[in-house]
């Protein structure tokens, strides 16, 4: 089967489960046919734990549990070259045979169930937690291939978007049967375009940006920015993501900055596939685009204290990124907090690990592209 229809196959799975977690074991199904795999395994690690999940294929919740147990040195080196940024690779790329045959891993669990090749991949989603995919087969069907790793490789930023979306509409999916009222109640902008890019709907806070006419507005033919090559990558990307929803097309979407003609910092735009009519089912017309709209001068939550809850931040931690924003040097962020410069650099020191960032920079480009405030 061509690799383009398979994965074309495997899109609307990926987009379905991210309104509804309970359809993974269906794309986890799929993919498992694909590559002839005898198990794989997918884990979130998602920053609400009641919303965790590790849904398995080929493996019961008790041998899970017992994997974790192990260490396998081919996962973690696979962990530690690619958890901030995302990747993938596969096993016999980071281990040989008998390096792996003489691990507790392989002869106290891989072995004895007939595991031995495997792939993974590091999904990484900013606003949203970690996850990580897991793909395991036995020794006689040989390592997978160079175009196998491609593949998964080319699902990647689906599955990255994938959990995007299902972070930003966490909220929402307690209440199912008023959702379509519901958006209202978010503090991030949210419109829901169809497959043509015209909007279906714009909750208070996006009607409240666009009509500030400011960086985004709402044209007969769909969403325009200020300036014309932003109108046009904004285009591509919804354009993209709407053939993905539709079953026609790869893209993931992706993010966006907008300028502003005030001059105040840029919008944020998180562009993602919508599981079409899954979840708003009572729109006039197919829903195929979510645009997210993110505007940092807007009051409200800061971005310090989304970023906290998004990552564990103490409050102080908190406070701290907040400061930080203004671009001031550590030593006048803490005179302005009134905390030690000893204290000030323990903090931030924190945050950089929580966060997966290493300088004030990333951590302001961190904060500058959160998709949401809910």
């Amino acid at each position: 089967m061509d690799s383009e229809k398979r994965l074309l196959d495997l899109l609307p799975l990926i987009y379905q489960a991210a309104a509804d977690s309970e359809r993974w074991p269906a794309f986890l199904e799929q993919y498992q046919a694909i590559l002839a795999a005898r198990n794989i395994v997918l884990g979130y690690a998602a920053p609400d734990e009641d919303r965790a999940l590790i849904v398995a294929t080929g493996a019961d919740q008790a041998d899970i549990r017992k994997y974790h147990q192990y260490s396998c040195p081919w996962l973690d080196r696979l962990v530690q070259t690619n958890w901030r940024s995302g990747g993938a690779d596969a096993s016999h790329h980071l281990i040989t045979d008998a390096e792996l045959e003489n691990t507790a891993c392989f002869s106290e669990f891989l072995g004895p169930r007939q595991f031995h090749y495997g792939m993974g991949a590091a999904i990484v989603a900013v606003g949203a937690g970690p996850a990580l995919l897991v793909i395991l087969r036995e020794k006689q069907k040989g390592p997978y291939e160079d175009a196998d790793l491609a593949f998964l490789r080319a699902l990647l930023p689906h599955l990255s978007q994938a959990f995007k979306l299902y972070g930003r509409i966490a909220a929402l999916e307690s209440d199912r049967r008023g959702l379509t009222d519901a958006i209202d109640l978010l503090s991030t902008g949210l419109l829901i375009l169809d497959a043509r890019g015209c909007v279906l709907v714009a909750n208070r806070a996006a009607q409240q940006i666009v009509g500030k006419n400011d960086g985004l507005r709402i044209e007969r033919d769909g969403l325009a920015a200020a300036l014309p090559r932003e109108t046009a990558a904004l285009r591509r990307l919804v354009a993209g993501a709407a053939l993905t929803t539709n079953g026609n097309g790869v893209h993931a979407g992706g993010e966006l900055l907008l300028s502003r003609p005030s001059q105040r910092r840029p919008l944020a735009l998180a562009i993602s596939p919508l599981p079409q009519d899954e979840l708003f089912p009572g729109l006039p017309g197919a829903s195929a685009v979510a645009v997210f709209v993110s505007d940092p001068e807007a009051n409200g939550e800061s971005d310090g204290a989304l970023l906290g809850r998004l990552y564990g931040l103490t409050p102080a931690e908190s406070r701290l990124t907040t400061a930080m924003m203004s671009g001031d040097d550590l030593r006048e962020v803490s005179g302005a907090l009134g905390i030690s410069y000893h204290t000030a650099r323990a903090q931030v020191k924190s945050v950089f690990s929580k966060t997966g960032t290493r300088r004030q920079a990333e951590l302001v480009r961190l904060l500058l592209k959160l998709p949401m405030q809910a």
